[in-house]
């Protein structure tokens, strides 16, 4: 197992990392919308993460990661297991957290997404 501590926000070794690695364990109950989930996600890396804040509006339970009880650091490691146990589960949670990320969380969508949302505040046609 391989910790790394020293990313900094546009560290270009960010992607390589996320894109090698196995897992990613979010345990943080700190952080309130879980870019780090989101940025392992796009690299089809799978997210353990803590069911807390916006992360179960991320990340879907046993879909595209697991979301395990925040403070408990039993359920995160059996959590990191039952990814790493079976890589086939890990593949495929990998999987469908990319296409979650394009699907609902790509730019270009979300663009367009708050632009209906603001035609429609306003009664406008969008």
């Amino acid at each position: 197992m391989t910790v790394v501590r020293d990313v900094k926000t546009g560290d270009p070794r960010l992607h390589q990392l996320l894109a090698s690695a196995s897992v990613l364990a979010f345990p943080s109950t700190g952080d309130t919308f879980g870019y780090a989930a989101l940025e392992a996600m796009a690299a089809e890396t799978p997210v353990v993460a803590a069911r807390s804040a916006a992360i179960p509006e991320i990340v879907e339970d046993d879909v595209s990661g697991v979301l395990v009880e925040p403070h408990d650091p039993s359920a995160l490691a059996a959590g990191i297991e039952r990814v790493l146990g079976e890589s086939d589960n890990g593949r495929s949670l990998g999987q469908a957290a990319r296409k979650t990320v394009l699907d609902r969380f790509d730019a270009r969508i979300t663009t367009i997404q708050l632009a209906q949302l603001l035609c429609q505040v306003r009664g406008e046609a969008p």
